[in-house]
């Protein structure tokens, strides 16, 4: 099973057969993912106020097992269900003989890391904060706009080069701030990596730039779900897609 949830901004629930995955979260998580009974990953991307909440670490109390992996700008006391990590390294966690997943690091365009994980037959892309951050110069005329084409395109190649299978589930930035740029990184990474999936984030509460973005990948082959509101289920897969 592939199950996610939408959670706030970037923050998104993953629970597949026998783990869940919780990504950048800063709300609170809904009963139905924490009454799972399943052992919990919760990672986190960068240190940034919207993508990161010590509260996080206050589930500790739930009574099923729980791991952090955590990108190494954020400083934390050692502990030993946390793992510290940064950019281009490969971790391997097992929960059980049967129940490994691989996670590979990547670089950010702004802060910290984006990654891949190798779960149960799936493969996932988290985002982070690795986005074309194609800002208005008239807004923000300290920004160089060909450096942040360059800088993403140029983590998105590394991305392409490493893969092995094709990405089934990927978590892209469409930031309704960029206005005309709100959704250059997600229809460069459709164009580059044809995920079968592409869930958008970092949008707040500005959902209809879903919308938009369906419209401008019409025809890409990726499936791009639509949602409404905080908490609601995105997808529900009873089974792994086929690569």
């Amino acid at each position: 099973m592939v199950k996610i949830t939408y959670l706030h901004h970037s923050g998104f629930a993953v629970e597949l057969d026998r783990v869940v995955l919780l990504f950048d979260v800063i709300s609170e998580v809904p009963e139905e993912v924490l009454g799972t009974g399943k052992p919990m990953i919760f990672v986190v991307t960068h240190g940034h106020h919207d993508h990161y909440d010590s509260s996080i670490f206050r589930l500790r109390e739930l009574g099923v097992p729980i791991r952090y992996i955590i990108s190494d700008d954020i400083e934390l006391p050692r502990a030993d269900d946390i793992t510290m990590i940064k950019p281009d390294e490969r971790l391997v966690v097992r929960l059980s003989s049967k129940n490994e997943l691989i996670f590979r690091t990547f670089g950010s365009t702004d802060r910290g890391i984006s990654l891949m994980v190798n779960a149960e037959d799936s493969v996932f892309f988290y985002s982070g904060d690795l986005n074309w951050w194609a800002w208005d110069t008239e807004k923000r005329p300290h920004i160089d706009p060909h450096a942040e084409e360059r800088d993403y395109k140029h983590e998105i190649s590394k991305l392409k080069r490493s893969l092995r299978e094709p990405i089934d589930f990927a978590f892209v930035p469409v930031d309704p701030r960029l206005d005309a740029g709100e959704l250059k990184a997600a229809l460069w990474f459709i164009r580059e990596l044809h995920p079968q999936y592409l869930i958008a984030m970092h949008f707040w509460d500005d959902f209809d730039i879903i919308n938009r973005l369906n419209e401008a990948a019409k025809g890409s082959g990726t499936k791009i779900p639509v949602f409404t509101h905080r908490d609601e289920v995105v997808l529900d897969l009873p089974d792994a897609p086929e690569s």
